[in-house]
């Protein structure tokens, strides 16, 4: 009964847990304070995924359970966002490491194709997949304090980017 009432809510639950409210970044914050990277965290009845992404960062890993299946789909699907990557990258490397990254922008690919990664995303044939551009790739990259010193094709026809930035 339980995974069925959050089953059938956990897209609205998503969509409010974002809403961060002071007590919320208060929490995170809080928690942040007493875990390092050694730990290994547990969230249990990790909902939606969002306080497992937000002290990912200061952890080595962290689990995530909950009864609700389409809860660990959406948290599972939020895992992968670039952001999250971008940032643990940045924290792991040491001031001016190289990060190196070679990826499908499969927001330059046309919308046909587009169309069939999502198709394919819905029957579970695909994996959750963004579909970055290079401008929104260069943006997460430099948002998380890296300084881009090259950018380029590196496969046109998959769509393939390659940046090589340095930590600031």
């Amino acid at each position: 009964m339980t995974a069925e009432f959050w089953d059938k809510r956990a897209k609205k639950y998503d969509d409010e847990i974002r809403k961060h409210g002071a007590v919320y970044v208060q929490s995170i914050e809080s928690a942040k304070l007493l875990l390092s990277i050694a730990d290994v965290a547990l969230d249990l009845g990790c909902g939606s995924g969002e306080y497992s992404l937000d002290i990912a960062p200061v952890v080595r890993h962290v689990h995530g359970i909950d009864t609700s299946t389409n809860m660990i789909a959406l948290a599972t699907a939020k895992a992968s966002d670039i952001r999250a990557v971008v940032r643990r990258v940045h924290e792991l490397l040491p001031t001016g490491g190289l990060f190196i990254s070679e990826t499908p922008c499969l927001g330059e690919r046309g919308s046909l194709f587009r169309l069939l990664v999502s198709l394919a995303q819905k029957v579970k044939i695909a994996p959750p997949i963004l579909s970055l551009t290079v401008a929104e790739l260069r943006a997460e990259i430099a948002g998380a304090g890296f300084a881009i010193t090259e950018s380029e094709p590196w496969d046109r026809k998959n769509a393939v980017h390659r940046i090589v930035a340095r930590k600031r």
